[in-house]
């Protein structure tokens, strides 16, 4: 459908100095049907000016998970309401407990890695454009810090990389431009792609060097 009206300017984005809103949440809980699970405990503020919005303090629990969110979004109402592609973010993410295969949102399918993390610390910033080459949106990516604690995986002491990422007819592409890990027994380095063709057998193509390992 088309906008009509004084609504068509907020299609062209001519409204996006005059738009304001403001939105809190205190203790919210539902249950998401796909996974069966309950989000609860949703709290913070969500504020958008001038076609950005900041996300403060945005709490819940997903399960046994817990997260805690503050971001800022350029172009999010536009990306929910009217399915743009183009979306730029940065942010934090922090977790209490993160389980591994929660992250799926397919009850039918299986995390390939099993685990539980603690102490996730996630700093990031994020681009999505459109391509007519891709299933979705391609995904330029910058991960400015991750440490986390796992119970079987060894621990990521700290991990700095940026890339891309996208899905075409062939599968999925992951593209490391730059990849910089400190575990506890040494620092890897790596910069190549990664692709998961449908058929899920994953190819690698990339250039590693581990330094201070004992083997």
């Amino acid at each position: 459908g088309q906008f009509k009206g004084p609504v068509k300017d907020f299609a062209t984005h001519k409204t996006d100095n005059k738009r304001s809103s403001r939105f809190e949440f205190k203790d919210v809980s539902f249950r998401l049907n796909k996974t069966n699970q309950w989000v609860s405990y949703l709290s913070g503020k969500v504020e958008n000016r001038t076609n950005e919005a900041t996300i403060s303090n945005l709490s819940f629990r997903y399960g046994r998970n817990d997260i805690l969110l503050n971001a800022r979004v350029k172009n999010l109402v536009y990306w929910l309401i009217k399915g743009e592609k183009e979306l730029l973010a940065e942010g934090q993410v922090r977790c209490g407990t993160l389980i591994t295969q929660d992250l799926l949102f397919d009850t039918l399918q299986t995390a390939d890695v099993q685990d539980i993390a603690h102490d996730v610390a996630l700093d990031f910033s994020a681009k999505t454009s459109a391509s007519n080459d891709t299933v979705g949106p391609v995904v330029d990516f910058d991960i400015r810090r991750l440490s986390a604690r796992f119970e079987e995986l060894p621990n990521i002491v700290f991990l700095r990389t940026w890339g891309r990422c996208e899905s075409n007819p062939g599968g999925f592409v992951l593209r490391l431009d730059d990849f910089h890990a400190t575990l506890p027994h040494g620092k890897v380095d790596l910069s190549g792609g990664f692709i998961m063709p449908t058929s899920r057998r994953m190819k690698l193509d990339a250039r590693v060097h581990f330094d201070d390992f004992p083997w």
